[in-house]
């Protein structure tokens, strides 16, 4: 498995492009799914410790409170805020947050996410993490190809 530094921006910029490239008329459709595999490959970070803190954050989540494309970009950037800070990382405002993500090019977000998730890992300690892992970004692959067209390019 590639590092930290390779994995984490791939997972990030997948998230966060996915909710703000998602097209308006579709949110109500697809909010709870996109969030439903946040929480499941943030339980299966190829990081053990990374998973931890991120199952904590996220055993709260009421998505019956995200009830906006903007508040479900904002969930995102709180989150990924919270990390940087505990990890000594730059904070992002929303108008950062805007011009990088309106830049971003869906299938390519999308094509380096899976690139970087499905290097094998040969770390034996990882390797039932890795199997769940695995099966989480299946079902992130295939859901989103069925709802490809739901997202902006």
């Amino acid at each position: 498995m590639v590092g930290k530094s390779v994995w984490g921006p791939a997972v990030w910029y997948l998230f966060h492009t996915l909710a703000f490239k998602m097209k308006n008329q579709h949110f109500n459709e697809i909010k709870n799914s996109l969030l439903h595999f946040f929480v499941l490959i943030s339980a299966n970070l190829p990081c053990p410790e990374c998973a931890e803190h991120a199952q904590q954050e996220t055993q709260n989540l009421d998505k019956s409170k995200i009830t906006t494309k903007k508040e479900l970009c904002t969930y995102f950037l709180n989150f990924h805020n919270k990390v940087n800070a505990r990890t000594k990382k730059k904070i992002f405002t929303i108008q950062e947050y805007i011009s990088k993500y309106k830049k971003a090019v869906t299938r390519n977000v999308i094509s380096n996410f899976f690139i970087n998730m499905t290097k094998s890992d040969h770390n034996v300690k990882l390797m039932i993490n890795s199997f769940y892992k695995s099966n989480a970004v299946a079902s992130l692959k295939k859901w989103i190809i069925q709802n490809s067209s739901k997202f902006n390019p």
